[in-house]
């Protein structure tokens, strides 16, 4: 059912796709096996639709220590996977269901979160009303896990003074923050140097403390020079400067009619001049001038402060569950290398 696709070929059927997440693109993959080294490798698979049409997975593949296999990503870092068909017109929910089943079947172990907008059928003309992958749907797959959880759009298509009224609609809190920013001379722009990169990055490390529970995963600053994208339209940094210092950053990458918040710093001494709230007020602008649709917040973690703050811009959820499946030699490879990663950060030998 599903055979071996070039990285060309994969290049083609991103372009030609409609509404797809930079997750989603051959530049993501290719990113992520950089920073990572031999240990992953892009895999896309090309398939045959009902229809007849021919469709394509974009997937990474991570080459599991002592030659124990492989696992599948439907893309990288837990981000979004997802089929990607060329013309805007999706499968139905059994065929897509049973694509997914064959999937998981084929690859034996594979992670995959799928793009919110994957059911979708006509996003030209009905994204708006779209209600994204439904859990109901990844339940009909046998043999995996499901893990819900969802992130928080916002359609930009009425461009961004509709955007401006809605936030100005009822008590505008939103509006009066980002004045609050602009007032107190906050400036937002976006990064332009290593200098700047090197800035968010200790700006990051210094967020760590108070992660609770600490995050799975520290990006080093290799990484983050990587997706600053200086001289990049897919990948770009962002960030609030007050009085010459960087206070505020994100780090955000742009698909196909698609524009995400992947990453965010902030310093807390500077909060009550709301820098994040112009810093992402000027990027949903940018959108908006750029004509992407939409603006994607990203899950949260289930941290309720946090999802709060992304609903306050006018956006609504849309669920985005991980579906798992792992052999139990993939699992005890994965479960043997969190271990010695925990022992590692507290120090123990």
């Amino acid at each position: 059912m599903f055979t071996q696709a070039t990285t060309e070929e994969w290049s083609d059927m991103y372009r030609q796709t409609v509404t797809a997440s930079f997750f989603q693109s051959p530049e993501w993959s290719h990113l992520w096996c950089e920073y990572a080294g031999s240990r992953f490798e892009p895999a896309p698979l090309r398939v045959q639709l009902a229809s007849g049409r021919t469709a394509l997975f974009p997937l990474t593949r991570q080459r599991l220590r002592g030659g124990a296999g492989f696992l599948w990503h439907g893309a990288p870092a837990g981000t979004y996977g997802g089929l990607l068909e060329g013309d805007g017109i999706m499968p139905d929910p059994e065929e897509l269901a049973h694509l997914l089943q064959s999937l998981f079947e084929h690859c034996g172990s594979l992670v995959f979160r799928p793009f919110p907008l994957i059911a979708d059928y006509d996003v030209v003309t009905r994204a708006s009303s779209t209600h994204g992958f439904s859990e109901d749907t990844a339940r009909k797959i046998t043999g995996i896990s499901v893990t819900p959880d969802r992130t928080w759009l916002l359609d930009c298509s009425s461009g961004f003074d509709a955007i401006r009224d809605r936030w100005a609609a009822g008590s505008g809190a939103m509006l009066r923050k980002i004045d609050k920013a602009k007032n107190s001379g906050v400036v937002v722009r976006k990064a332009v140097s290593m200098e700047d990169v090197a800035a968010y990055h200790q700006l990051y490390i210094d967020s760590l403390e108070r992660w609770d529970p600490p995050p799975v995963h520290i990006y080093p600053e290799t990484f983050l020079r990587m997706l600053a994208g200086i001289s990049s339209e897919s990948r770009s940094m962002w960030l609030a400067e007050y009085k010459g210092e960087i206070i505020a950053g994100a780090i955000v990458l742009t698909g196909r009619n698609h524009c995400d918040y992947w990453h965010g710093v902030m310093s807390p001494r500077y909060s009550k001049l709301r820098p994040v709230n112009l810093m992402v007020s000027s990027i949903i602008e940018s959108c908006c001038h750029a004509g992407i649709r939409w603006f994607d917040f990203n899950p949260s973690i289930g941290l309720e402060g946090v999802e709060k703050f992304k609903k306050s811009f006018g956006t609504f959820s849309v669920p985005c569950p991980v579906l798992r499946r792992e052999t139990l030699m993939a699992r005890t490879v994965m479960t043997a290398g969190r271990i010695a990663r925990r022992i590692k950060k507290a120090g123990v030998r």
